[in-house]
């Protein structure tokens, strides 16, 4: 079994990046435009993940066909794919910049509840953020393509170049030329059109090389159809599910105690960051490795892909399920904030934490292209959570869909991987369990726990703030060195590194 270390590196490279510059950037949004113009961010996030499922599940079928096109060397029926699935995607970018054109005066009026901000302020951005979600639809096409054929480097240099425009390019914008959320929107319309620009040209680069006059084909999309479908559907449960909670909260919050939510769904989102990076790199390599029938190198990849994952992010939401005030406090650097946001984040990031780690198993079904089990267990969640989360948020606030988030990744947990294990590589459901969810979750949860009681019992976030950084950094040192022996491939790597450095 051969780690795919480089491609791992460069792409939790770029995440790093990512978490660091927007963590860094939400203090300044903050000041300069104010918690309720952040709460209409975090919505114009959840708009994005609505409207993306209107690409019905092309993009993932697009990687999965790419990577198993690139093992056979059809480059012909590659660029017919790319080409034929370009025009549709560009067709669903202009009917999403309508739609929400259309329906702003709605949402701003009817939905959005502001307070300090104007009906028109709000109208302007909605329609702005509808462009903005329309020219990144095309992205999600060409990036499935680089995924596909393991672009990771091209890819990721992109993302990085991406993300210090849209983080800090606009704190710029805002501070030099014009301090309003409609100005934040604008700066992220730019970027997302130089995001969708570059890579198409990567993309196309690759393809065009081997087949110069590429068109539209419909029967590359007949041929994928099947697939797609089921990645629609989960796509769109999936996506019912994650921003259900959003979707009520800003409706029946204000737009600052909303804000105060997004704040902590931003913190929480830390671990689903760093598990995506794994995914990206082991859904082509299960792919390809299913197309070839090598059952052995199959269950290889896949173990090795599931603990790596755990030793990554159990380390990182324990962290923040145990110290999520003093992270916070530090993060925001206003005590009335983060005490409305810490509480929130605890849970949120527990739930997250759990949903990260089912990266793997999903992975594993899309190479076999099975999607009809995560349809069914989204669909039934679905029915129990939608109406529950109404009735709780209506009771309890913003705190019952934390809770609500919670339960439904537990319930992923026991029921999914017990399911899809008694069809796909039966002798890995104890395996899975044991080193890929218990034992990292277990040993970084009890560090996490007794880091966090010293923290707290000593007084510490009563410190000046660089010996409090100085002291988080040690303390996640600590967790993640328990992470990193918690699983069997980890503390294999672990050994090998010792080895060569006591050699050399």
């Amino acid at each position: 079994m051969k780690l795919p270390k480089f491609e791992l590196a460069v792409n939790l490279s770029a995440r790093l990046v990512a978490a660091a510059l927007s963590f860094l950037a939400v203090p300044f949004y903050i000041e300069i435009l104010g918690v309720e113009s952040y709460g209409l961010i975090g919505f114009f996030t959840t708009l994005q993940l609505v409207f993306f499922i209107l690409e019905m599940g092309l993009g993932g079928a697009f990687t999965r066909e790419v990577a198993a096109l690139s093992s056979t060397g059809d480059a012909v029926a590659l660029a017919l794919l790319g080409r034929t699935l370009e025009l549709l995607f560009l067709i669903l970018a202009v009917t999403i910049g309508i739609i929400v054109f259309f329906l702003s005066g709605v949402i701003s009026g009817h939905w959005l509840v502001a307070e300090s901000l104007t009906v028109e302020e709000v109208d302007q951005s909605v329609r702005l953020m509808g462009f903005v979600v329309a020219v990144q639809l095309p992205f999600l096409l060409y990036q499935a393509g680089l995924l596909g054929v393991q672009h990771h480097l091209q890819l990721n240099l992109l993302l990085i170049v991406v993300y210090f425009l849209r983080y800090l390019g606009v704190i710029g914008v805002l501070l030099w030329i014009d301090a309003s959320i409609s100005t934040y929107f604008i700066w992220q319309l730019f970027v997302s059109l130089f995001q969708s620009i570059c890579a198409r040209l990567m993309l196309f680069y690759t393809v065009k090389s081997k087949c110069k006059k590429p068109y539209f084909d419909f029967r590359m999309v007949k041929n994928i159809w099947r697939f797609a479908a089921g990645m629609a559907a989960i796509s769109i449960t999936s996506v019912i599910l994650t921003q259900v909670d959003k979707l009520v909260l800003s409706k029946l919050l204000t737009l600052q105690e909303f804000g105060y939510y997004s704040l902590a769904v931003l913190m929480a989102s830390v671990p689903y960051l760093f598990a995506s990076p794994f995914y990206n790199v082991y859904y082509p390599k299960l792919t390809a490795l299913v197309s070839e029938d090598d059952a052995n190198g199959l269950a290889a990849d896949y173990r090795a892909g599931s603990q790596l994952i755990a030793t990554i992010i159990f380390p990182v939401g324990m962290s923040l399920v145990f110290l999520s005030e003093p992270i916070v406090n530090i993060w925001l650097q206003d005590v009335n904030v983060s005490g409305r946001v810490y509480p929130l984040l605890s849970v949120l990031a527990m739930g997250t934490t759990l949903l990260g780690i089912m990266h793997m198993p999903y992975a594993l079904q899309l190479a076999h292209g099975w999607t009809r089990l995560t349809l069914i267990v989204n669909v039934v969640s679905i029915v129990v959570l939608l109406p529950s989360m109404i009735f709780l948020v209506e009771r309890y606030g913003a705190i019952a869909a934390c809770y609500t988030w919670l339960a439904l990744n537990v319930g992923y947990i026991l029921v999914t991987i017990q399911v899809m294990h008694r069809r796909l590589l039966l002798g890995e459901l104890k395996n899975w369990y044991t080193y890929s969810l218990c034992y990292p979750l277990l040993i970084t949860g009890l560090v996490s726990w007794l880091v966090s009681s010293v923290y707290i019992g000593a007084g510490i976030m009563n410190w000046p703030i660089l010996m409090q950084l100085l002291i988080l950094a040690v303390s996640f040192l600590v967790i993640v060195s328990a992470g990193l022996l918690s699983t069997p491939v980890t503390r294999e790597i672990v050994a090998n590194f010792i080895r060569k450095y006591i050699e050399v």
